[in-house]
């Protein structure tokens, strides 16, 4: 890892597979090492204060090994006459708190997940509705709910409070919390599962197996979000599989690619719907799109933040 102004080595840069929790910092002379990463496509994350971020597509093949160098550039501050406030202004106190609502979400464990370093957030009013949010450095969640700390690039922020429909894009590395008591960790594996069932990792996951009905799911096309059929007909009618995906080039993947608004009910009570934003969206084995933003979700699936999210590849142990 080298500085591009000064083609010296960079020690401690965070070098990580977003959404995950493989990653290592650089050491002195600028070398890193991330070990035991699953085959497939991954986004490799080059980041520091001080430094514009790299992102990096890679595809890592089975039993094999990558190797990549890069030069970061320093990131230039825009310099500005500043007025020191003793007080934080009122309006930047409301919109974090609208910020925090719906980034880190609308449930009980988004009360036990905390922005440390919330100052470095910026907020501007786009128009008279629309909130956008910004951060020149990775901002640092600690969520004591699921038991991780989250170092995480706010790749955007945008939120339309006339139509309450917002959407938001972050780059996270995940890193376990530790603790010797054993209750804090079978409250953290419990709630991890709680995070996990019925999220829509654990449905897409479930349609690639065919396994919807086993694992208490129901899905069948409406005309738009918030409409649903009865209880009834949604146990006794679900979409059959080929209405909803097909295999793409590889047994690892498949392909979404209905037009309709899909709704999805979990446990007969948790109502989710799904609308694509692409006319074809592939998704990996392991339940995750390969394109970010791929698709807009509402109800419940909706209320689930920044504080419900898990690594990629967590997959709760069997009962």
């Amino acid at each position: 890892m080298i500085d591009a102004q000064t083609d010296k080595p960079l020690e401690n840069v965070n070098v990580y597979i977003s959404n995950t929790t493989f990653g290592a910092a650089t050491d002195r002379d600028g070398y890193y090492i991330i070990k035991s990463v699953p085959p497939g496509n991954h986004e490799l994350i080059v980041s520091m204060i001080g430094y514009n971020y790299i992102s990096e597509i890679i595809f890592l093949k089975a039993d094999s090994e990558l190797k990549y160098s890069f030069r970061l550039n320093q990131y230039i501050f825009e310099t500005s006459a500043t007025e020191v406030l003793a007080d934080v202004p009122h309006e930047w106190l409301d919109n974090l708190k609208i910020f925090k609502k719906y980034f880190l979400g609308q449930n009980i464990f988004a009360d036990d997940c905390e922005i440390d370093n919330e100052e470095i957030l910026e907020f501007n009013w786009t128009n008279s509705y629309t909130l956008v949010a910004s951060a020149k450095s990775p901002l640092m969640i600690k969520n004591d709910a699921l038991g991780y700390q989250i170092r995480c690039i706010l790749a955007y922020f945008s939120l339309d409070t006339k139509y309450e429909k917002w959407s938001w894009a972050v780059k996270p590395e995940f890193k376990p919390l530790i603790t010797s008591y054993t209750e804090l960790i079978n409250l953290w594996n419990e709630n991890r599962k709680r995070a996990f069932y019925g999220s829509i990792t654990h449905f897409l996951l479930s349609l690639s197996r065919k396994n919807l009905h086993n694992d208490l799911f129901c899905a069948y096309f409406v005309d738009s979000p918030g409409k649903r059929r009865s209880r009834t007909e949604s146990i006794r009618m679900s979409e059959p599989y080929e209405n909803l995906f097909f295999y793409g080039e590889t047994p690892d993947q498949y392909i979404l690619n209905f037009k309709d608004c899909l709704c999805i009910v979990y446990n007969l009570t948790e109502v989710s719907w799904l609308q694509l934003k692409l006319d074809e969206v592939i998704i990996d084995k392991y339940g995750y799109p390969q394109t970010a933003n791929s698709f807009e979700v509402y109800g419940k699936w909706a209320t689930r933040g920044a504080a419900n999210s898990l690594p990629f590849y967590f997959v709760p142990d069997p009962e």
